[in-house]
């Protein structure tokens, strides 16, 4: 029997890119709302839920925080043990975090889900640690 926090939908699979934490963590997204941390033996460490719908694209920092990108136009922020350090809202469809080298995060957002192809109704948000909100 499928365990929902643990286990993909049987007809679902993976959704986006892996990312590998410092630690060899492995860190998922499959096609519902939880976000899987996998240890390089193939067990899985946790499984959280965040938000409401599925799909996150994801990065990770040096520290092994992960920012998940969501479906729900939320960037979660979540420590290598699971817990949800902050969360910021968007507005749109954010989606391919990256880290520059001075830990701003930069994320693309779509306000009409073109994938930044249509000018005025997308943007790029650009946020440090300090614009990230506690739960």
């Amino acid at each position: 029997m499928l365990n929902p926090s643990k286990d993909p939908k049987p007809d679902g699979g993976g959704w986006s890119e892996p990312v590998l934490g410092p630690d060899g963590t492995i860190y998922v997204s499959c096609d519902d709302p939880y976000l899987r941390a996998v240890d390089p033996g193939g067990a899985v460490k946790w499984a959280k839920r965040f938000g409401d719908v599925g799909a996150f694209t994801l990065t990770v920092d040096r520290n092994g925080v992960v920012y998940a990108a969501s479906d729900d136009g939320r960037i979660y922020v979540v420590a290598p043990d699971g817990s949800l350090l902050a969360q910021f809202e968007t507005g749109g469809w954010p989606a391919f975090p990256v880290i520059a080298a001075d830990g701003v995060l930069i994320v693309a957002d779509s306000k009409d889900y073109s994938s930044l192809n249509a000018g005025t109704k997308n943007a790029v948000w650009a946020i440090s640690s300090d614009g990230l909100q506690t739960p």
